[in-house]
């Protein structure tokens, strides 16, 4: 008679493993299988620190603060008071693009619909009150052809 070892299923993969395949190398009860546990890659193979599927919008949010902290320091401009916690409340608010009306998708920001941080005013830094959400085909275009609007 065969004994059959325990199964437990692993809540990244979703796959179902004996016990022992949730033990580390130092003999620590893992919440995930080994094979997830040590991967940098997610299930929607991504590398787990960038994946906004898993993350969500907080995940987009540091991107897009730490990205706009980049393009400030590149082009030699003071740091601006931008935070996570301000993006983050863009991306409870606006939901469509101001420019263009389409709706914003948040997993490959660089597809046109993809959501970005626009500056309104060009000549200064990216600012709480300087700061708006476009999509990636309204960012990219001519900035003097595009004059920001707001929805009445």
């Amino acid at each position: 008679m065969e004994v059959k070892k325990k199964q437990k299923a692993c809540p990244h993969c979703k796959g179902t493993f004996p016990i022992d395949k949730f033990i580390g190398r130092s003999g620590k009860v893992l919440t995930k299988c080994q094979k997830c546990s040590n991967s940098r890659y997610c299930q929607h193979g991504k590398q787990r620190y960038e994946c906004y599927q898993c993350k969500g919008n907080l995940a987009i949010a540091r991107v897009m603060v730490n990205a706009a902290n980049y393009s400030d320091r590149q082009c030699n401009r003071p740091k601006g008071d931008l935070s996570v916690e301000a993006v983050l409340k863009l991306l409870d608010t606006i939901t469509k693009c101001p420019q263009c009306d389409c709706d914003f998708q948040y997993i490959n920001r660089h597809q046109s619909n993809g959501v970005t941080i626009q500056r309104i005013d060009n000549s200064k830094t990216h600012t709480i009150d300087n700061c708006t959400l476009w999509c990636q085909k309204c960012n990219q275009r001519d900035g003097n052809a595009w004059k920001y609007r707001t929805k009445p």
